[in-house]
């Protein structure tokens, strides 16, 4: 899966930068320094360093799909971020810095991977997004120790795409009505008749400390003859 996001991105920065393959190298290799000392030609390096499970695009709950008209449910698809760490190689450093600005440029103006660039195995899938990360979102990964030591610019590029991963399960026919039963033995209150006009304006009668009160008169409860 992952090697076939390599090659995309390998294809689609060749095609955009441009990074002509006789004139530029690009490779996916630990950046180290004994890679370093055995380029020949200028070269992108884009060294994926972090795999993990996407928090803004994932989703919760159940999806239902139909396939040759029987329904299937399954939870939504897990999207994961593949982080890149890129860098420029080149003989001299002003070279590098060109190489690296124009790359910068390419990501910032592309948000989604191209469909002629999406591998055929997630053409079905969600769109595969790309992205510079931003300051809050990057974390500080020990990038020298794997430069070995040297203090070398890159970009952090975030690549975010959909994995078929989910099982699926055959789902029932739909619902389309509800019966409810009350359990033996019990019955269902009956409802509150609506008082009358003459209810409604009959005298209420209350007893309140040994006395009835009676549309707001007081009445002795036993009166003496």
């Amino acid at each position: 899966m992952i090697q076939l996001i390599d090659q995309a991105l390998e294809q689609y920065l060749r095609a955009t930068v441009p990074l002509p393959e006789n004139a530029v190298d690009v490779s996916f290799v630990t950046p180290d320094k004994a890679w370093g000392k055995s380029i020949t030609q200028p070269s992108v390096n884009l060294f994926l360093w972090d795999v993990k499970r996407s928090s803004p695009r994932s989703q919760s709950g159940r999806l239902d799909q139909t396939n040759d008209g029987t329904r299937f449910r399954r939870h939504p698809l897990p999207v994961i971020d593949l982080n890149y760490f890129v860098t420029a190689w080149a003989m001299d450093q002003s070279d590098e810095h060109q190489l690296l600005g124009t790359v910068l440029t390419t990501i910032l103006g592309t948000g989604e991977l191209p469909p002629s660039y999406v591998p055929e195995a997630f053409a079905e899938l969600g769109p595969i997004t790309v992205e510079l990360a931003t300051s809050a979102q990057r974390k500080p990964g020990d990038f020298v120790s794997v430069l070995d030591g040297q203090l070398k610019p890159g970009l952090e590029v975030r690549v975010s795409l959909e994995v078929e991963a989910g099982r699926m399960f055959e789902a029932g026919p739909p619902t389309d009505s509800i019966d409810i039963d009350l359990a033996p033995g019990r019955m269902a209150a009956p409802p509150t008749p609506t008082p009358t006009l003459e209810e409604r304006e009959r005298p209420v009668r209350r007893r309140r400390q040994g006395s009835v009160v009676m549309e707001g008169r007081r009445e002795s409860a036993d009166p003496t003859p």
